[in-house]
């Protein structure tokens, strides 16, 4: 299916939902792909669990109310407007706050494949996942298990408001590697890969990753456990990555400030790191496998400087806790699919970069 021609019928729902409540929108999703897996004694290969559906959620000045519906055909999205119709009758228009559709535009995205994944068979897909796999053992005779894992998944979202009709279609791929050693009695288990946005292009580990991977993992073999105490660390790119994520970036999601849960909520404006440290989350990231155009309430992909010389300057948000707060939207407005409720979710999530060299 292509969502695209969803657009006339979810702004009927929309247009529909606007004459009961102050604003409404529509959101629509399908997923679809597949894994390819090769372990040391067994292949596989696994259609995704497909997801396809639309919520409709209007807002009445103290919540959002929603609707969500597994298919996307006139009747169900009829009923399901119906449903929520309803919903805001019975819970009333409240006083509150307002939401701002923001300025019209109607645009579709779309994340190019360079070698499309339908081009390849599906041996050949498994073939990426089997080259890998085999050249792991090929480098330490101590690996007892190693599982490669090549994946390609396509998205498309639909959001429709009274001002905005969005289409993406976004394309992933990734190939991750687990590796597992042992020897004398000690085994250690280490992972790594790379994700993308694109096609089959994706589907692959250079070598000099896949030897890293499997050195990596011998070094951990071989290593006594650290004793528990405060370390200063230097750590690169990837490291720090989870570090900005972990650390920095779950306790600025604007969500837990609504609910009181966070603690970033009452160090905004304050020092909470160096004059060096700048912290970003940015979904317009070109190619980057958690990038994307729009995120699921309309909002275009900006980036967010959380962090600016060391003082926390912003929060990211969703619809709702933008408006509860009061504070700009970003973003980071994101389901886990059509079935859950759209909450504050990191992209890409990363410390800028710095003016010293390695060397200082």
């Amino acid at each position: 299916m292509d969502l695209r021609d969803r657009k006339r019928a979810l702004g009927a729902a929309v247009d529909e939902l606007q004459r009961f409540a102050p604003y409404a929108h529509a959101f629509a999703q399908e997923r679809e792909g597949a894994a390819f897996r090769a372990t040391t004694r067994a292949t596989s290969i696994e259609p995704l669990d497909p997801v396809c559906g639309a919520v409709l959620c209007a807002w009445n000045g103290q919540a959002m109310l929603e609707v969500a519906v597994p298919a996307l055909d006139d009747d169900t999205l009829r009923g399901a407007t119906a449903r929520l119709r309803g919903l805001i009758e019975r819970e009333g228009i409240r006083p509150g706050p307002t939401v701002d559709p923001g300025a019209p535009l109607e645009r579709d995205f779309a994340v190019a494949e360079q070698v499309p994944a339908s081009s390849l068979s599906l041996d050949e897909r498994l073939a990426r996942a089997v080259t890998v796999k085999d050249r792991v053992h090929a480098l330490d005779a101590r690996v007892r298990n190693a599982v490669a894992r090549a994946t390609h998944v396509r998205t498309q979202e639909l959001f429709v408001s009274p001002t905005r009709r969005l289409y993406q279609d976004l394309r992933r791929a990734e190939l991750v590697c687990l590796v597992v050693m042992e020897e004398g009695g000690r085994a250690a288990d280490l992972h790594g890969g790379r994700g993308r946005q694109g096609g089959a292009e994706h589907l692959t580990l250079a070598d000099d990753d896949v030897a890293r991977l499997v050195e990596d993992c011998a070094r951990m073999l071989g290593a006594a456990r650290v004793p528990g105490g405060s370390y200063r660390c230097v750590f690169d790119a990837d490291v720090a990555g989870l570090l900005a994520h972990e650390a920095f970036g779950h306790g600025t999601e604007a969500d837990m400030f609504v609910k009181r849960r966070a603690r970033g909520a009452a160090y905004l404006g304050k020092r909470v790191g160096s004059e060096l440290v700048d912290l970003y989350d940015d979904p317009s990231l070109p190619g980057e496998a958690a990038s994307y155009f729009f995120d699921h309430e309309g909002q275009l992909a900006t980036p967010t400087k959380i962090i600016d010389g060391g003082v926390l300057v912003a929060p990211m948000t969703d619809l709702v806790s933008a408006v509860c707060l009061g504070v700009a939207r970003t973003a980071n407005g994101r389901r886990e699919s059509v079935q859950r409720k759209a909450y504050t979710r990191m992209s890409n999530t990363f410390f800028g970069k710095g003016a010293s060299s390695q060397a200082s």
